[in-house]
């Protein structure tokens, strides 16, 4: 193995010495920089500010944070005992109501004789005076009294609609009620010997069952109501007297029966609810899963029944019962008798009660209320406390920027007499004395700083000290570029990776249209296909950045503005004079362009190119094409006519106007497949639109000059366009097809150009036929394309209806007996009929400059005469 070592030379020294020198440079820029960047965050002004405000604020919340531990504490237990203080109003109101009943029912059964045998008016009576005496203390739970026979007549008393009612009951029969009057001073009940009302047969069998279950019990039954009565929930306590010998079919002789309605409970809670703000309870009995009574008595379901469960509620009663049915898993027998529990229910406090008792109620007993009735006082006394601290804080933070200006004010000014130092602006010193000795102490040794910086400054050659600080500043700049520099390459490596995987695709779609295109259909084909495909993928791939080097394939509409005549301006006008003028043009153009999302092109001597659907996405560019070169007619119509005959010089008034006579704006426009992008390099790119549309646009301009046409357009447009604006056929013309992207001009066979110039119009036996152009080498890149000229826009200004009426008959006639002609002539093939249009046409008074006709007219005379000729023949 050999070793080649190569000389040592001066050059190379000279490089790495820059290298390293750069290299400490930028080192040294980095480590300014990144000061810079960190020395607003760790300015002694921000350090004391922050520091000042931090510990105002720490102490503020380490205060908050012990006096709301130390009395939530408290809060928490008052809370607690006050709610359950309100709910053991409602356990105990609802206990000791059911409690006094029993103890009247049980008096009441002592009172009563065991052995009597008939329902007579000595029972009458006794019930009578019993219900006095309990109307006059228990008035708001009574609904009814009586005693009845095992399956067989009951009497009773009852009260309702302000009215005390005698009832007679017999077992499957009708019921039958009297008023009595004048209670108060009767001792029995003053009734008539017919009865007042009468109502179906009571067939509930809950009271009977009830007692047979518990024979000689004083015991509830379950609550339930009766299709008589279906708005009254009963509740009713019942105590029988018990058989000696029981029978096979029954264990007791008779009952009595207190009957109250779950009303009086209802009403009890609502005022309940009342005194506690946004609280809700009701009572559901166990054994049946009902709602028994709730602070809710207004709502009624419409149903038969007014007995309810919890599924059947408003919606917050509804989720508090879903959530205690949850808390039980559905069971709530799963709570034992007269316990409590306390739940939490989003922003809801629940209490729950389970009450037994002796005569067998069995009640879940439900109350919820908001927790902000509890914590509310807790809250506002920290929102309080919040405010005080953002205004403590607010206040010290002003008192920190404050002091902290006034301690760095003097520090401020010493950096600023270091960077005139490091200016070697040593001149203009001027330091102000300060009161802090730190600061007295720094300014006396920056003073005798910069005076030994005087004294060895004045020792150094003036050109050196350029010298060094030209160095100074050049190093720094270099260092910068080659930074940036870097970090351009970088970039332009990844995205000259993406750039190249575009420009394959587009080589690649090239040179498969260049494979299959042999034939004018072949060629056909292949366009639409890549079309389609180079849409599928520009759909699904990631969005192009703009600003980069790529390329795509679009559907373009492309504009192509002539200025006719403007040779002859730069023949007799000078050069300012035209700038003016054409700015006028271009400051129009921009304006259309800009309002409509083209983009401008290029401005090659006499035309300007403008793209649509290039380089952003436009919807329906077909139409926007056509309605700017609509309006920009106009517009430059109006700049022409008034304008320029008003602004410019009148020295040169008679060369100018004829020389603006003389220019005239021609428009074309086509859509077609194009390949858009941005091409150079990553320092020099700029957008481009590759594709035959140029020369596409040049043929039909050289058309619109020969026959005078302001705006020409293809059958690609006047497809989408057809309906808003008069148009009129022109002629056939071999446009380029889309997938031909060369520069030049294909030739044939014969070396002739494949120009507008020489273009043939077909006859009508070639319209009827497929052209046939297989012995050209080059047909197959051309496509016979329809040409159309645009009138006037269809849309009519609002005015009054009789000359938006004329205005489109006048529209409409304009081109109406041409149109004829051309149906005559291409489609129903009668040329005859087609002349005598194409004749009344001429004959019109618009049409005697008709250059369009004149040609249209003269070719079916050509073709007229060949078709005579071969009949003579």
């Amino acid at each position: 193995m050999t070793i080649k070592i190569q000389p040592l030379v001066s050059t190379k020294i000279a490089e790495d010495v820059s290298d390293e020198s750069n290299t400490l440079v930028s080192s040294h820029l980095d480590s300014h920089n990144n000061s810079t960047k960190y020395s607003c965050c760790f300015s002694i002004k921000y350090v004391l500010i922050i520091m000042i405000v931090g510990l105002i604020i720490l102490s503020v919340l380490i205060l908050s944070a012990i006096w709301v531990s130390c009395f939530s504490a408290t809060v928490s237990e008052l809370s607690h005992s006050v709610r359950d203080k309100e709910f053991s109003r409602i356990v105990s109101y609802a206990d000791e109501s059911l409690t006094r009943v029993a103890f009247f029912l049980e008096t009441f059964k002592g009172q009563l004789l065991k052995d009597y045998q008939a329902m007579d008016h000595v029972l009458e009576n006794h019930l009578y005076l019993a219900w006095k005496s309990l109307m006059k203390h228990e008035a708001s739970l009574s609904y009814a009294l009586f005693v009845a026979e095992y399956e067989g007549g009951a009497l009773g008393m009852s009260i309702f609609g302000n009215l005390t009612w005698f009832l007679n009951i017999t077992y499957a029969q009708n019921q039958q009620f009297y008023i009595c009057h004048d209670v108060p001073n009767h001792e029995y009940c003053n009734r008539n010997s017919t009865p007042d009302m009468i109502l179906p047969a009571f067939t509930d069998k809950v009271a009977t069952d009830t007692v047979t279950r518990n024979p000689g019990k004083t015991i509830f039954a379950p609550s339930f109501t009766d299709p008589t009565q279906p708005n009254i929930v009963f509740l009713t306590l019942l105590t029988s007297y018990k058989l000696d010998v029981p029978k096979s079919d029954r264990t007791v002789s008779h009952f009595i029966g207190y009957c109250m309605t779950a009303r009086f409970l209802s009403l009890f809670l609502v005022e309940m609810t009342k005194s506690i703000t946004g609280s809700h309870t009701f009572i559901i009995e166990v054994e049946t899963d009902f709602i028994v009574a709730s602070d809710q008595i207004d709502d009624h379901s419409g149903s038969s029944s007014t007995r309810k469960k919890i599924v059947d509620m408003s919606p917050s009663m509804k989720a508090i019962g879903m959530k205690v049915y949850s808390q039980f898993n559905n069971n709530l027998r799963n709570l034992q008798c007269n316990n409590r529990l306390e739940m939490t229910l989003a922003d809801q406090f629940i209490l729950i009660h389970r009450l037994c008792n002796e005569n067998g109620i069995d009640w879940m007993l439900v109350l919820s209320v908001p927790q902000w009735n509890y914590i509310s006082n807790m809250v506002l006394a920290i929102i309080a406390a919040v405010i005080s601290a953002c205004i403590i804080s607010l206040v010290s933070a002003l008192m920190a920027v404050v002091v902290s200006l006034r301690i760095v004010k003097p520090f401020h000014q010493l950096i600023q007499s270091f960077e005139m130092v490091s200016n070697m602006q040593l001149e203009d010193l001027n330091l102000r004395k300060s009161q802090l000795t730190e600061v007295t102490q720094l300014q006396l040794h920056f003073t005798q700083m910069v005076k030994r910086i005087k004294l060895y400054r004045a020792f150094i050659p003036s050109h050196l000290l350029s010298q060094l600080e030209s160095n100074e500043h050049g190093e720094e700049d270099n260092t910068l570029d080659t930074k940036k520099d870097k970090k351009k390459g970088q970039q332009y490596k990844v995205k000259s990776d993406h750039d190249s995987n575009n420009f394959s695709f587009v080589k690649n779609s090239h040179a498969q249209a260049s494979s299959v295109s042999q034939s004018q259909e072949l060629s056909r084909k292949s366009s639409s296909s890549m079309a389609s495909s180079s849409r599928r993928q520009s759909s699904q791939k990631t969005p192009i950045d703009r600003f980069s080097l790529y390329s795509e394939k679009r559907m373009v509409s492309g504009v192509m503005l002539h200025l006719d005549g403007l040779n002859e301006w730069w023949s007799c006008m000078n050069g300012s004079e035209i700038v003016n003028l054409l700015s006028d043009v271009f400051e129009v153009m921009n304006q259309q362009a800009r309002s409509l999302g083209a983009q401008m092109g290029s401005f090659d001597s006499d035309s300007q190119l403008i793209f649509f659907n290039a380089a952003n996405d436009v919807k329906k560019h077909q139409e926007k094409a056509l309605a700017f070169c609509d309006s920009l007619r106009s517009k430059l119509s109006q700049i022409k006519n008034h304008k320029w005959s008003s602004t410019h010089s009148k020295s040169h008034q008679h060369s100018l106007n004829s020389s603006l006579t003389k220019l005239n704006f021609r428009m074309a426009v086509t859509c077609q497949e194009c390949i858009c992008g941005n091409l150079g390099t990553r320092d020099f790119k700029s957008f481009q639109v590759i594709g035959s549309i140029q020369s596409n646009l040049d043929r039909m301009i050289q058309i619109a000059n020969k026959l005078n046409i302001p705006i020409i357009i293809s059958q690609q447009i006047e497809h989408h366009c057809s309906e808003k604006y008069q148009m009129r056929f022109v002629q056939f013309q071999d446009l380029l097809i889309d997938n031909y992207y060369a520069s030049c001009c294909p030739f044939d066979q014969n070396g002739i150009n494949k120009s507008g110039e020489n273009a043939q119009q077909p006859s009508i036996s070639q319209q009827q036929q497929t052209p046939q152009n297989s012995h050209n080498t080059s047909s197959y890149l051309f496509e016979s394309c329809k040409l159309f000229e645009v009138g006037d826009n269809n849309n009519s200004e609002m005015d009054e209806w009789m000359y938006e009426l004329e205005s489109k008959e006048k529209k409409n006639q304009r081109w109406y007996y041409y149109n004829l002609a051309i149906k005559n002539y291409f489609v129903e093939n009668q040329v005859e009929q087609a002349l005598e249009m194409m004749n009344l046409h001429m004959a019109l008074e618009t049409s005697k400059c008709d250059l369009v006709a004149q040609n249209m007219l003269s070719l079916m005379q050509i073709n007229n005469s060949s078709v005579h000729y071969q009949t003579q023949e």
